[in-house]
């Protein structure tokens, strides 16, 4: 199982598809738009300090969803958003 924002209610025929992000502790490399959890990431639901990864959105299907870890503060999902508006302006 790996941890996904979901960013977005239900979407397509009869609601059964969400967008999700990609949130990774991989420590290879910043992508550009990562957005770190920083150190309250425990309190969100993550083991280990992660990266929301904005420039990697897939569409999943509600049933591969297996349950919610958490939620992120208000201050990172602003930046979630700001980060998504800035790449479609």
């Amino acid at each position: 199982m790996r941890p996904a924002l979901i960013v977005g209610r239900p979407i397509g025929m009869e609601d059964m598809l969400v967008w999700a992000m990609m949130i990774t502790s991989a420590r290879r490399g910043a992508w550009t738009g990562d957005i770190p959890t920083g150190s309250d990431h425990a309190s969100y639901g993550l083991a280990v300090p992660c990266f929301v990864r904005t420039a990697k959105i897939a569409t999943l299907e509600c049933t591969a969803i297996d349950s919610v870890l958490g939620r992120l503060p208000d201050t990172l999902l602003q930046q979630v958003r700001d980060r998504v508006a800035s790449a479609l302006a």
